[in-house]
């Protein structure tokens, strides 16, 4: 009889032990993923692997990004959360570029090398830094489910008060954001998307990295983040799908990802073109890594990119591209 009270305490101390650590475990896990994090860091902190050995290029690209011409431009989100953003005209421009940022990066570092390219296509560039990042407010980040309705305000503002032709890219985050607002109700004179490295859904991108990092599945893990993920921002992690974005969208978008993508799988993005209905493109960069195309094969991504705007601006804004 002894032993058997013995037995019950000690199974009851294990259920105990694992409920703590569970506890534990789903707080770190919800913190790392959705909490803002104000720390300021160099371009050194801010990049992980792959990104370090760009440090350079990065730093330098970020100190001729801020020596032109910008200006600070904000709007209020739909939710009432004071957006920011970096504006730089391109003289006699006939196009915008909004360019979405990565998770937890900024539109500096993650457009350092590749702005100038798209300046020299006559592009204004629009940086904005997503809710909860840089300038921003908000409290939580949440893959693209509350930041693509950011994004089409954005391309309201533009359309609003600057005009002209516009393409929303973004990269990784900024890539799936792109594509979920692109079944939104966007001005008309988007023309095109540019979605790099793009993931699938956020259930299914936060799903891959608790089993790469923690070798974790997904149960019972991530549905009892997704429940603490309802309380906080009201809406559930497996509500939104690029995929069912892209098979309801009418804009035109070109794919782009790298075949060594350890941190969003290349095989996401096939998913997503699989699913995109409208006229499409897709350009997969032989070893690259995650975010790093524009970077690593540079003739590669501009080849596409270039093509992909011949093909889809406006009579004017292609006189103006090609000249």
């Amino acid at each position: 009889m002894k032993r058997g009270i013995i037995l019950l305490f000690l199974a009851a101390v294990v259920i105990v032990l694992l409920i703590i650590a569970l506890h534990i475990t789903v707080s770190r896990f919800f913190s790392i993923a959705f909490l803002r994090d104000d720390r300021e860091k160099s371009a050194a902190q801010r990049l992980e692997i792959p990104w370090t050995i760009y440090v350079d290029d990065v730093t330098e690209g970020e100190k001729r990004l801020f020596n032109y011409k910008s200006d600070r431009v904000e709007i209020t989100s739909f939710d009432g959360l004071k957006l920011r953003a970096m504006y730089v005209p391109c003289e006699n421009a006939k196009a915008t570029v909004i360019m979405m940022h990565g998770y937890r990066s900024d539109g500096y570092a993650d457009f350092s090398t590749v702005f100038e390219f798209y300046r020299s296509m006559g592009f204004n560039i629009l940086l904005p830094h997503h809710r909860s990042h840089l300038t921003s407010e908000g409290k939580y980040i949440t893959f693209g489910i509350l930041e693509q309705y950011d994004c089409r305000d954005w391309a309201r503002y533009v359309a609003d008060n600057i005009g002209g032709d516009i393409y929303l890219l973004g990269v990784s985050m900024g890539a799936a954001t792109v594509m979920l607002a692109s079944a939104l109700d966007l001005p008309e004179t988007v023309r095109g998307i540019i979605a790099d490295c793009g993931y699938t859904s956020p259930w299914d991108e936060l799903s891959f990295v608790l089993k790469r990092d923690y070798g974790l599945p997904p149960f019972p893990l991530m549905y009892i983040v997704n429940r603490r993920f309802r309380r906080a921002v009201g809406k559930d992690l497996r509500s939104v799908g690029c995929t069912d974005a892209l098979a309801k969208t009418k804009l035109p978008i070109l794919f782009i990802h790298g075949s060594s993508d350890n941190f969003v799988p290349c095989d996401m993005t096939y998913s997503n073109y699989k699913a995109c209905k409208s006229t499409k493109s897709l350009y997969i960069s032989n070893g690259a890594d995650h975010a790093v195309t524009s970077w690593t094969d540079p003739q590669g991504y501009r080849l596409a990119v270039r093509g992909f705007i011949l093909n889809t601006a406006s009579i004017e804004a292609v006189f103006f591209i090609v000249l």
